[in-house]
């Protein structure tokens, strides 16, 4: 016999949320409004954050959660073009489908669900919202965003700019295709934290100096030796933002990166790895690292890895090359061994 969800006593509606997916809570949210503030009492401790996908003819929504990130998890999806009845697709992580519904809305999906999820997990602690555009055609304004994933085809400088300035909470954004037009050196893109961007069509340290954020993750091509030469020797002098963090720049196309002899130029500034005292734990990176979760193997250790040495304040850099990458690393004390 079947039992309304708001007839099951509050230990046992806890209960059974704790035991739910994230899909799984969303879905039994839409039954009624009842239903979500019943649900909403409660404290989910799994849920981190939230992503809503802009695609061509639909609306997506991912969960992040403790055991799932955004590329790992199912999708939920509303067809743009059924007003006011909505289908609904719920399929696996790669398209397998799971179920289809019917989603009820008046005229606006998007700001609907949106309010309907900050409702629904409002208990929820250090819930982030993630918007990930293909089609800017399609984007509907939403609030409260802390991350973008651009992936949108021939965007153009002035709708960068104008998506960031409407966005003023926005602290992460990755960029998966060019921008066309010129970025002037008062850009906002410069002014966010965390910025990845996988077509850069200029020297990286061009962008470095105007950047004031914590991290960058910048794919170029060509021989890229010059450029980081040239970086390092800035930062050396005291160049570049005093918060930053980390600066992964990935190469590509056939140049070989890595030179032995690269920081020849700076060898009595240079001491190897396991001679730095610095932990290989590096806690003061466990947050930031989560900004490179698209970018494989930048932890991982090699036998080129050296610590670099700023005189003027004695501020200490990790520097790691490869084939295909260079990593800079600004280290804190918390990341020394023994402090």
């Amino acid at each position: 016999m079947p039992v309304a969800w708001s007839a099951l006593p509050s230990l046992v509606q806890e209960g059974i949320l704790k035991e739910m997916s994230a899909e799984n809570i969303f879905f039994l949210s839409l039954a009624s409004k009842r239903t979500v503030d019943s649900m909403s009492r409660f404290r989910n401790k799994n849920v981190s954050g939230v992503m809503m996908v802009f695609g061509k003819d639909a609306v997506g929504i991912r969960f992040e959660t403790s055991d799932k990130n955004f590329f790992n998890c199912e999708k939920i999806a509303f067809k743009l073009d059924a007003f006011p009845r909505i289908t609904g697709l719920y399929a696996t992580n790669d398209n397998k489908m799971i179920s289809e519904f019917v989603y009820e809305s008046k005229e606006n999906v998007v700001s609907e669900t949106h309010n309907h999820l900050l409702d629904l997990f409002r208990k929820s602690r250090n819930l982030e919202f993630t918007v990930a555009v293909f089609d800017f055609k399609n984007y509907k304004w939403v609030p409260f965003v802390k991350r973008a994933k651009i992936m949108a085809e021939n965007i153009g400088i002035s709708q960068l700019e104008t998506f960031i300035e409407s966005h003023s909470e926005l602290e992460s954004i990755h960029l998966e295709k060019k921008v066309i037009g010129h970025i002037s050196p008062e850009s906002n893109l410069y002014n966010i934290n965390h910025v990845s961007w996988k077509a850069l069509k200029f020297p990286f340290n061009e962008f470095m100096n105007n950047f004031k954020g914590k991290s960058a993750a910048l794919q170029c091509s060509g021989h890229l030796n010059g450029h980081v030469r040239f970086f390092i020797r800035s930062w050396l002098k005291g160049g570049y933002a005093g918060n930053l963090k980390i600066l992964h720049v990935l190469r590509t196309g056939q140049e070989i990166f890595y030179d032995d002899m690269l920081l020849e130029s700076f060898f009595d500034k240079v001491t190897p790895f396991e001679k730095a005292g610095v932990s290989r734990e590096l806690p003061s990176f466990k947050e930031i690292k989560k900004q490179f979760e698209t970018l494989p193997n930048w932890f991982q250790e090699t036998d080129r890895d050296m610590v670099i040495e700023r005189e003027s304040d004695k501020k200490k850099a990790l520097v790691k090359m490869g084939a295909n990458d260079f990593i800079f690393m600004v280290l804190d004390d918390e990341d020394k061994v023994n402090v």
